[in-house]
């Protein structure tokens, strides 16, 4: 088994922070290798036959023996390229790396400084322009970087018009909504139309101003041993994929065991016929990647939810990027009928939060208008929760301890005609009305599904028969509500 390429995150240190950096990149990764230990890593590349290192970041020159590195690898007869947001890089290192026949891969997110600044930080754009600019001079190769994501899509035009300006390839990523973009991801979704238009729009920009038409390479996984990806504290792995899953299991560290008993063939027996989470889309000069909803055979499962407490922490996650919406809203679908996991009525007792059960099975929190016999009337439409303290805007006197049921909204279950019970996207929500509007549903819905399936079994089958119970005493008045199946239950 031969490795001739290495992808080599040399520091996750960077001296931006990027709002789409799927690493979340910024500080060191605790132990990174030493100056001398980098050195020795290369010699150790080298002894195993390596053709050729692309060293990344973080930013590569951040790290003060960049040079040094990158001129002991080329002294040892590899070829070697970099990738660099161009900030910390000299007009004196760029005379040097092309003298070394270096190639730069130089990050631009947008075709003006108010696009690409607003994204990577001041400054950032005159810099990337200013290193691709002395890179031509000197005759250097290059290729630019992006990442194209809703706040760029319709630059997208000019992004390529800028780039071939300059002479140079383009590479061009859909945005991956991990790492800072998982936490402002409707922020940065593609919405559906844009992610339906992108191939052709590329292909037909490519076309223009290159003169070349990019298809798509054969699917399926491309981890065949020939090209491993290598992180700052020098553990190896197959693939740059597992790096942004923490559960991912390195194949061990180079500085270690040689090169060839860590990558075998049985290290990457699972990836052979399985498909791939990206697929590539190709010219001379342009490249497309594009995001696949498929399982990744050399990440493991993610953790598994076992409580009620981690399931609202993934809830609370899901939903925090729309917490100012709720305090705006002014709209009813949401008050009252408050139903409860078993768990939840002895707690919410012991803050003085008044709750009901009904016919010995199912809690609420306690909404309902009661009759002068003290009969209780759970037809009531919409009556305010209890625990609304204030309307305009909205204030919940437990939020913090707020109940799954409300966490959840607006998913919720439905009962379909055929009696099949459904997780529902419930549409008469602002959520979800922002969420169709902006065209990203099918993005909060796979987000949505995720957390379903991380859910332990035990915890699952808690939740249905407790909404069955529910739903055996009352439906929703004036029979229903307007929603989407996300899914049904299993």
């Amino acid at each position: 088994m031969s490795v001739r390429d290495v992808h080599w995150e040399v520091t996750n240190a960077c001296n931006l922070r990027c709002g789409h950096c799927v690493q979340c990149a910024g500080k060191p990764r605790p132990s990174e290798l030493s100056p001398d230990q980098a050195i020795a890593v290369v010699d150790r590349l080298t002894a195993a036959g390596v053709h050729r290192i692309c060293l990344t970041g973080g930013e590569p020159f951040v790290r003060p023996d960049c040079l040094p590195l990158i001129r002991h690898i080329v002294e040892r007869g590899m070829t070697c390229a970099v990738i660099t947001n161009g900030m910390l890089v000299t007009t004196q290192d760029l005379r040097q790396l092309a003298d070394w026949s270096v190639s730069l891969g130089v990050s631009l997110d947008g075709p003006t400084a108010a696009t690409h600044d607003s994204l990577r930080g001041s400054g950032s754009f005159a810099a990337a322009v200013s290193v691709l600019d002395q890179a031509r001079a000197w005759g250097m190769n290059a290729t630019v970087y992006t990442t194209v994501h809703r706040q760029t899509y319709d630059l997208l035009d000019r992004i390529v018009e800028f780039v071939h300006s300059f002479g140079y390839g383009l590479h061009i990523n859909e945005i991956s909504l991990a790492g800072r973009a998982s936490q402002r991801w409707p922020e940065y979704a593609l919405s559906r139309t844009q992610r339906q238009d992108l191939s052709d729009r590329v292909r037909l920009l490519a076309e223009r101003w290159y003169g070349e038409t990019p298809t798509y390479c054969p699917d399926g996984c491309w981890v065949d041993g020939s090209s491993v990806y290598l992180r700052s504290d020098g553990q190896l792995f197959l693939c740059s994929e597992q790096v942004q899953h923490p559960q991912s299991h390195a194949l061990g560290s180079v500085l270690d065991k040689p090169l060839g008993t860590l990558v075998t063939a049985d290290s990457f027996a699972r990836c052979q016929g399985a498909d791939c989470c990206y697929r590539v889309m190709a010219s001379d000069h342009v490249s497309l990647i594009r995001n696949q909803p498929v399982a990744c055979p050399l990440v493991p499962p993610g953790k598994t939810i076992q409580t009620l407490d981690e399931l609202n922490h993934e809830l609370d996650a899901l939903y925090a990027p729309f917490a100012q919406t709720c305090v705006d809203c002014r709209d009813k679908c949401c008050q009252g009928y408050v139903w409860l996991m078993p768990d939840e009525a002895d707690q919410l007792v012991e803050r003085d939060v008044p709750t009901v059960q009904i016919n010995d099975t199912s809690s609420f929190i306690h909404s309902f208008p009661e009759g002068d016999d003290g009969s209780i009337d759970v037809t009531a439409e919409a009556p305010l929760c209890s625990q609304l303290c204030c309307l305009q805007p909205r204030r919940c006197r437990i939020y913090a301890d707020r109940p799954f049921s409300c966490r959840l909204y607006p998913v919720g279950f439905e009962m379909r005609e055929d009696g099949v019970l459904v997780w529902a996207l419930h549409l008469d929500c602002q959520i979800s009305r922002q969420l169709e509007a902006r065209g990203i549903t099918d993005e909060f819905s796979r987000r949505f599904e995720t957390i379903l399936d991380s859910i332990a079994p035990e915890l699952y089958a808690q939740i249905i028969t407790t909404y069955r119970q529910v739903h055996a005493i009352s439906t929703f008045p004036h029979g229903g509500n307007t929603y989407r199946t996300l899914k049904e239950v299993r």
